[in-house]
């Protein structure tokens, strides 16, 4: 069930008497639900405006919150949200949200927002002909095939417009998951669209992220490309660049394969994971890094860097960081801090 639009303009006039720089002075978390949910909610509300204002900001002052995340995909974020299909559910639900994607798109022609949130609906639709992110195993013949229709028609739009939209970053990360998602292996294409993405935005971790995705076991690689892929990245870039980038890039593969298992089932390598950790947390001393640091300190047992990494925390723990309170206070005790 869509989000009602006394919700969307809700959060519509919520965000209107905050200033994105009084956002981004708030936590991590809130930083990103804030954004990203408002975005969905001026999406519903039709307030293409403001979210046109929110992206070109975003994209011509590179704004980051306050952990180093980019605050344009976190625009996109918002749009994703509304339209996955465990939400949408039907396919009347994709009919409304891609009339409003093409009421936007009349109203702003020349807008890269709108025409790579068009393309991020077409995707998140394949999904519900899939049936969820269930194993291969349990998805039928009939299943696939509709996905991989609608995955194909995602494809073509986004070539059809990538004049127009890939001068956001956004369009090629979309464009390099439909890759990923579409039927066969087309990994010459893949990485010749990865190799252009990171010439021209070399700084932009989502495009990283969507390219790590592709290597992960449960699409077209195993562990060993992941460490390969992750690696490469790190020489290519080199310094403390090319760690801290390594060091992204195994955090989200964290996130979507290897959870807290990272150090058992991946070739993750901790000296180089620890010096990228390191560089971010000197860059952005947020607290949503630090726990995180903290965190894939302890899962390696490495106690001198739990230690250090709990010595650099204040406050109460950001429970998004850790599985559960128990990890929290396994790792706590592990680093020998007696209180938070």
């Amino acid at each position: 069930m869509l989000l009602g639009f006394a919700v969307a303009l809700m959060l519509s006039q919520i965000a209107g008497a905050m200033s994105l720089d009084e956002v981004l002075r708030r936590p991590e978390p809130q930083q990103r639900d804030i954004i990203s949910d408002t975005a969905g909610g001026w999406f519903l509300a039709e307030d293409f405006k403001a979210i046109e204002d929110l992206a070109d900001s975003a994209r011509a002052k590179k704004l980051r919150t306050s952990s180093g995340i980019w605050v344009s995909g976190l625009v996109y974020n918002g749009i994703e949200g509304i339209s996955q299909f465990r939400k949408v559910k039907s396919d009347e639900g994709y009919d409304k949200l891609e009339a409003i994607a093409r009421r936007w798109i009349k109203a702003y022609p020349k807008s890269p927002t709108a025409t790579i949130a068009y393309a991020a609906i077409l995707q998140n639709r394949a999904w519900l002909y899939r049936g969820g992110g269930g194993y291969a195993s349990t998805v039928s013949e009939q299943q696939f095939a509709a996905f991989h229709k609608q995955i194909e028609k995602a494809k073509k739009y986004e070539l059809a417009h990538r004049a127009a939209a890939s001068a956001d970053p956004n369009w090629a990360m979309y464009f390099l998951e439909t890759l990923t998602f579409e039927e066969g292996n087309r990994q010459e294409e893949f990485e010749r669209t990865f190799a252009e993405a990171v010439r021209l935005f070399p700084d932009y971790y989502p495009v990283y992220f969507a390219a790590a995705d592709y290597y992960l076991p449960k699409w077209h690689g195993d562990a060993g490309e992941v460490e390969h892929f992750a690696r490469q990245v790190m020489t290519s870039r080199g310094g403390r660049i090319g760690k801290m980038l390594y060091a992204r890039i195994y955090w989200y593969a964290s996130q979507n394969q290897f959870k807290g298992g990272i150090f058992l089932v991946s070739l993750a390598r901790w000296n180089d994971m620890r010096e990228g950790l390191e560089t971010i947390v000197s860059d952005y001393p947020d607290q949503w890094n630090i726990n995180h640091y903290a965190k894939f300190a302890c899962l390696v047992i490495d106690q001198e860097t739990t230690r250090k990494a709990f010595d650099m925390m204040k406050g109460e723990p950001i429970s998004k960081a850790w599985s559960s309170t128990k990890q929290y206070e396994e790792c706590r005790h592990f680093s020998g801090r007696i209180s938070t």
